[in-house]
């Protein structure tokens, strides 16, 4: 423990953690010559082949009977093809592993895996000479398998997500709605001004934005806020803000001086802004261009809604419902009983009107119209299924929620980052549990018991026997720890877990919840608790997990899958620019929180035995980009929707950030087309041969096309040959092909633009100042 890291540590963690960042830059750095097809993916397909001696064994897609996210239960359909033999002979392969999860690259890889039995039908005698060959050569060949595959598979087959169901807050936040461009700036409470050493000026150190003000004599002069290339000023935080055109050179100085001070510490967001979308021609933007953006400041939880002028009400297709074309927001109205519904980070809330005066009510999933899950998949709003329970969408969420990020760490050569204590030690008690907690602490140290204290760092547990240390890698975590609840600021430290090791290394990884997703008890997935947690603001801030202030939504994009995105803090119109600051872009702390996306681990290095490609980008450029096509895209059509100007065009048809690659797909039909695509080896549209498929009983079941009789499908019997299965058999093959396609198309896609590759790092508690 040290009582104060020094500024030039804390900016180097910051400068490690990176947000999402655009498609484009991934591309051009994994692929620098944008006419070029991007780097083969890790799960190169299925079918594989792999040799033994003389003879060798077709493997075909493992298809899934459990996961924890940890340990991974599943099978194969194979095929043997003897030395010297014409004809090859099929049987299935029972297996468990250990899945290393990169969520960034969606690449799930198989470790530890062994056999655990092999049939073959018409050669039981070979059967343990081919489970020796497979336990040889298949896990050093084929250990790499796309997560897209494994969800697709998931979900199609009504897999169903155990999670504890939490008692959220659902206060609606206050709603401020704008139909000209608005930027909201939060501050964690009350605003406390310390004076900045060396100049004539204080600043807000409970806010990620540079808000200062003068001081002489202790009186309190003009306030200003850094915005974009410049400054704006106002006589009070309420009051009313102008760009600064004039003011003294020695304010000016200071100003200057304070901007660089705070940034290269890494102890503020400067609000420069950046493209909403990268791939659309927009400006730099400039306080010196119109228009300038109205600030709006909050001290509350509250949310900013931005629409490109009045509401634009468009109705939705198939049923009775309107919805606001002209925002990256979600709002909707019955044309019934006239209604208006906003969807905030996954609630749903209620007025009579869209007005600055109307009186918001959260509605439960299940009270809403029930028209509203029969929103049309091809809808231009149809992610918002994601937070109606019982929805195709909310279900695949709530699947891809309970999938870890995970790591294989070296005990010895994982370093703990010393923590900052803010002054004498104080500790608070953790209600609910017999824990306490140091609630000065740079990152959450929690007490078990005299002589035991651990503390959560990027996503790894650290013991010691005192708070002073030392600190190691844990390899267990007491119990008590888990039964924090949600009423907690540190309860989101519950979804770090610690699966196992081995005399060098730890197993250790992390759900969504972690970064800011919880499952609700409606059975759907929402973004933070709803609680107002009260941050720790002394010398320096230590901000707390927060729920509202960025327009956290959830939605579906090629690269991520169902996820959040968050940043309504800033928007000209719905396709211009969005600003990141540090409490939103899925960050709440600087120095050890995570993203909504990337990986925390990446802060420690590569993973062990996998090389991730990467890019860097400053997390104050704000680039809302992807988080904002989180919500737009359609997870069904893959067309960008609602609140963007088209101009992501169809991922699936390629046409995107320079690449002529890709497929277009209908997921209803099971039709793929490839648009330039290379089939086969390289991963194309249609893997040739990849359909053949295994029961749990051990039989082999093969699609030989439509011909008439059980839908084309013939399952394979112990004298080797095809016969025709009934209808019921047919219907559950038909959705495992549907799995099956569906996985092999999305990971395809995410893989023509030659996916994100970002890495993230990061992990504490807190949103700002000298942080967590």
């Amino acid at each position: 423990m040290s009582n104060r890291a020094p500024r030039a540590a804390r900016a180097a963690v910051l400068l490690a953690l990176i947000t999402l960042v655009s498609g484009a830059a991934a591309q051009n750095a994994a692929n620098p010559n944008p006419a070029a097809p991007p780097p083969p993916p890790a799960d190169g397909g299925w079918p594989r082949v792999v040799a033994n001696g003389a003879d060798s064994f077709t493997v075909y897609q493992p298809q899934i009977d459990a996961w924890d996210g940890n340990t991974l239960s599943a099978r194969f359909a194979i095929s043997a093809l003897p030395a010297n033999a014409s004809d090859a002979i099929f049987g299935v392969a029972f297996f468990t592993a250990r899945s290393d999860v990169d969520k960034v690259n969606r690449i799930v890889y198989l470790e530890d895996m062994k056999f655990t039995n092999v049939k073959f039908p018409t050669a039981p005698k070979l059967e343990a000479q081919y489970r020796a060959a497979l336990q040889a050569q298949v896990p050093s060949r084929s250990k790499a398998l796309a997560l897209d595959r494994i969800l697709a598979e998931l979900a199609i087959n009504g897999a169903t997500v155990s999670a504890s169901a939490l008692a959220l807050a659902n206060a609606p936040p206050h709603i401020i709605l704008s139909d000209v461009p608005a930027v909201l700036i939060a501050i964690d409470g009350v605003p406390v001004w310390r004076a900045v050493k060396g100049t004539v000026l204080q600043r807000i150190i409970n806010t990620s934005p540079v808000v200062v003000r003068t001081s002489k004599k202790g009186k309190p002069g003009t306030i200003y806020l850094h915005l974009f290339d410049g400054w704006m000023q106002a006589d009070s935080l309420s009051g009313a803000w102008a760009v600064t055109t004039k003011a003294p050179v020695e304010i000016i100085n200071d100003l200057n001086l304070v901007l660089r001070t705070l940034v290269d510490s890494g102890e503020a967001d400067p609000l420069v802004g950046a493209p909403a979308d990268p791939f659309t021609k927009v400006p730099t933007p400039s306080l010196l261009t119109k228009p300038v953006p109205k600030v709006i400041i909050a001290t509350s939880s509250s949310e900013l809604i931005v629409t490109e002028g009045a509401p634009a009400w468009t109705p939705v297709d198939g049923v009775p419902l309107h919805y606001v074309k002209n925002t990256s927001g979600r709002i909707l109205q019955h044309d019934t009983d006239k209604k208006v519904y906003l969807l905030l980070a996954g609630r749903w809330f209620r007025a009579d009107s869209l007005s600055s005066e109307a009186t918001w009510e959260h509605v439960p999933g299940k009270s809403l119209p029930k028209t509203f899950a029969e929103i049309p998949d091809s809808s231009a709003i149809e992610n918002v299924k994601a937070a109606i329970p019982g929805t195709t969408q909310a279900a695949e969420a709530m699947i891809e929620n309970t999938i870890p990020q995970t790591q294989t760490l070296s005990k010895k050569g994982t370093k703990f980052d010393p923590f900052e204590i803010d002054g004498p030690l104080q500790m608070q008690p953790i209600e609910g549990t017999k824990l306490q907690y140091v609630a000065n602490a740079s990152r959450p140290v929690i007490q078990v018991a005299s002589d035991l204290w651990f503390a959560c760092e990027s996503g790894i547990w650290f013991v010691a026997a005192s708070v002073d240390g030392p600190w190691s890698v844990a390899t267990s975590v007491s119990p008590e720890i888990y039964g924090i609840p949600a009423s907690s600021p540190l309860h989101y430290v519950t979804y770090v877990k610690v699966y196992g090791g081995n005399t060098d290394s730890v197993f250790v990884g992390y759900t969504p919840g972690y970064t800011g997703t919880v499952v609700s008890d409606e059975g759907t997935v929402v973004y933070g608790t709803g609680y107002n947690y009260v941050p720790w603001v002394g010398t320096d801030w230590y901000g707390a997990p927060y729920t509202y202030g960025y327009g956290a939504n959830i939605g579906w994009t090629p690269w991520y899958g169902w996820r959040y995105g968050a940043g309504y803090g800033y928007a000209y119109g719905w396709g211009g620019y969005g600003l990141g600051s540090s409490r939103g872009v899925g960050r709440w702390g600087v120095g050890d929180w995570g993203a909504m996306t990337g990986n925390v681990y990446d802060r420690w290095g590569p993973r062990t035995g996998v090389t991730n490609g990467s890019v860097g980008a400053n997390p104050y450029t704000g680039n809302m980009w992807a988080d904002r096509s989180s919500i737009s895209f359609n997870s069904r059509t893959g067309w960008a929707a609602a609140g963007q100007r088209g101009a992501y065009g169809n991922v699936y048809t390629g046409n995107y950030g320079g690449y002529a690659r890709g497929t277009a797909y209908n997921y209803r039909t099971g039709d793929a087309v490839s648009y330039g695509a290379v089939r086969g080896e390289n991963g194309g549209a249609v893997r040739v041969g990849n359909n053949v498929y295994a029961s749990r009983d051990g039989t082999v079941f093969r699609y030989n096309g439509d011909n008439g009789v059980g839908g084309g499908w013939g399952r394979y019997d112990n004298r080797g040959q095809w016969n025709n299965v009934d209808a019921g058999r047919a219907n559950q093959l038909n959705r495992d092909a549907s799995a099956r396609n569906m996985g092999n198309q999305r990971y395809n896609n995410f893989n023509s633009t030659g996916g994100a590759r970002v890495r993230a790092g990061g992990g504490y508690r807190g949103g700002g100042g000298r942080r967590r």
